[in-house]
């Protein structure tokens, strides 16, 4: 096994760029890295990512619907929460718990 430097890096996913994508493409995937900041600066990476999905904003309207009936009743589409996968159940909690 041998250890990767940042340049290798930087080669290999370029020539992955150039081999996947048309000459339009790979210009402004590659001109859209800014690899200083990637690499070199401290901190969290310089990109946002949103792992939101249409199931997870389902799971917090949810949450918010109960929320403003402050339990006096349940939102009439209560029974959707049984179906919801365990990262989804996770996420309505949560948010309950604002």
């Amino acid at each position: 096994m041998e250890s990767v430097i940042t340049d290798d890096l930087r080669l290999s996913w370029e020539d992955f760029v150039e081999d996947n994508y048309n000459a339009t493409e790979t210009n402004r995937i590659l001109g859209a890295v800014d690899w200083d900041a990637w690499i070199y600066q401290p901190g969290l990476p310089p990109v946002h990512l949103d792992f939101t999905t249409v199931e997870s904003n389902s799971s917090v309207a949810l949450a918010d619907a109960y929320i403003q009936l402050a339990g006096k009743s349940s939102p009439d589409n209560f029974t959707q929460f049984n179906d919801y996968y365990s990262n989804l159940k996770v996420i309505f909690l949560e948010r309950l718990a604002i």
